[in-house]
Formats: structure tokens, sequence, C-alpha cells
């Protein structure tokens, strides 16, 4: 469910170490409709990423990335998606345009790199990597207990 948001958290903070999950079902015997999983990176970063398939509003996603000199806050259901605060001056609100989806970007990245003949950006090593941090989720969520992805 959480698959490109362990994908860009792996590639924005390094390696997973450990993944611990908790998820429920609406149905039993069904998938899980939400999910908590949190991270521990090699890097001494820690990751929490919330999923749901149960949102009413319907897809969206938001992140809260926080460090000694501030935060920067994305919403995509925001008017004004990316807002940055810390420093000593008031950063501006930055307003995303409808092409800055990220799937369209995803999509449109792999076309030119095969067009151009090109490495694409994010390689199968970087997809099996998401998958392993995606699995150890999974697992944590039926053991319980903490898990370490298996490497690619």
């Amino acid at each position: 469910m959480a698959i490109h948001d362990f994908d860009w958290l792996r590639w924005t903070l390094g390696e997973a170490k450990t993944v611990y999950s908790r998820s429920v079902a609406m149905e039993k015997g069904s998938g899980p409709d939400y999910a908590l999983t949190t991270i521990t990176f090699e890097s001494g970063c820690v990751a929490h990423v919330e999923s749901t398939w149960m949102d009413p509003g319907g897809f969206a996603t938001s992140f809260e990335v926080c460090g000694s000199e501030g935060m920067i806050q994305f919403d995509s259901r925001e008017a004004q998606a990316l807002r940055v605060h810390g420093g000593d001056a008031p950063l501006p609100d930055s307003a995303l345009a409808a092409t800055d989806d990220p799937y369209y970007l995803e999509l449109r990245a792999f076309v030119d790199a095969v067009q151009s003949g090109t490495a694409p950006p994010v390689t199968g090593r970087d997809g099996l990597a998401a998958a392993a941090i995606s699995f150890a989720a999974m697992e944590s969520a039926a053991s319980g207990k903490a898990v370490a992805p298996r490497r690619a």
C-alpha cells in the first residue's frame, strides 16, 4: 500500500535497518485497509508512514520533514501544498502545478530515459529495495515484531 512512500524515504534517508508495522482490515481475510509503519534507517533517521484505502476524500499524500533548522510540510490536498518553516527569515509558500503529479513525473522520466537511451532515474534495484521494505512491513504486521528488510 505504501511502496512509493517507502521508495522515496529510502532515496531520501538511505537504507532501512528495521521496519515495524501494525495494520487492520475492514473484512476478515482481506488485505490491510490501514497501516502504520515505523522505519528506522541506518543513518539514524526514523520515519512514520501512515497509509490507508479508507480515506473518504480519496488519494492524498502528505509529509513533514523535521530537522534541527526547521520543518518542511507538504499536503497534496492544500492549495499551497508546500510550506517551509525555520531560519531567521520567513520563506514563501509554494503552490504546485497539476503537472507536478508524482505518478505523471515518474512515468515521464521513465519514457524520457527509454527514448534517449539513458538509465532511468529509478532502477530495478531501487524497486526491489522498496519491495523488500513492503514485505518487511507485511511480515512485521503479521508477527508484531520489527523486521530487517532483505537486501537486494
